[in-house]
């Protein structure tokens, strides 16, 4: 097996015993070529699209080099790639907002008790640290989710490939990476909640434990 469902389901045999066994004469749907060294793929394409076309007298075949077959594969990871980012994206907004709001609704109904933090000599900075204290929880929480999530759906995926036929597709987890994707979660959660912390930091101590 190289982990490539129609190569590993597919059978050779002689040529003779095919056209004996199928019934067929000189029919043929595929060609595989090897380059020498040192030849020119390209050139080479071109004369052998030249040479099927003059044979056949249509244009009803593909002739394709690696070079296009990879630059065809390349072409469909950047799609999926953008396609990622971009519900990455909306999964970053989502949670900002999500953070945002639960941070507001934090400072409001601890109004009061924001007040008397500052009447008994609570400084701005100290209140500004709690809140941003707590976005950082809150940040740090939700990368672990995701972690843990995603590695569980990069594992599914591979368990999936392998009944599929692609065994060769093997599922690595990196350390930086997941250090990285925690810290980020925690630096998003801690810019969403800012401003809901700043405000907090900036009550009058009067108004806050009159605040009902």
């Amino acid at each position: 097996e190289i982990g490539n469902a129609e190569d590993d389901t597919t059978m050779y045999i002689p040529i003779d015993d095919a056209r004996e066994i199928f019934n067929k004469a000189d029919e043929v749907n595929m060609i595989e070529l090897k380059i020498k060294t040192g030849v020119d793929v390209n050139a080479v394409a071109q004369k052998i699209q030249k040479k099927l076309e003059k044979a056949r007298d249509d244009e009803a075949f593909n002739v394709q080099t690696p070079e296009q077959i990879l630059a065809n594969l390349n072409t469909f990871l950047k799609v999926v790639q953008v396609v990622l980012l971009s519900i990455a994206a909306i999964s970053l907004i989502v949670g900002a907002m999500g953070i945002l709001n639960a941070m507001y609704t934090s400072v409001y109904q601890r109004t009061k008790d924001i007040g008397i933090f500052k009447a008994i000599g609570a400084r701005n900075s100290a209140i500004l640290l709690i809140f941003m204290s707590e976005a950082a929880i809150m940040g740090l929480l939700g990368g672990i989710i995701g972690v843990i999530l995603g590695t569980l759906i990069s594992y599914g995926v591979q368990i999936a490939a392998s009944y599929g036929g692609y065994g060769i597709l093997k599922v690595q987890i990196s350390l930086n990476l997941i250090v990285f994707g925690i810290a980020f979660a925690i630096g998003i959660a801690m810019i969403s909640g800012f401003l809901p912390a700043y405000k907090a930091a900036k009550l009058k101590p009067v108004e806050a434990i009159r605040y009902e």
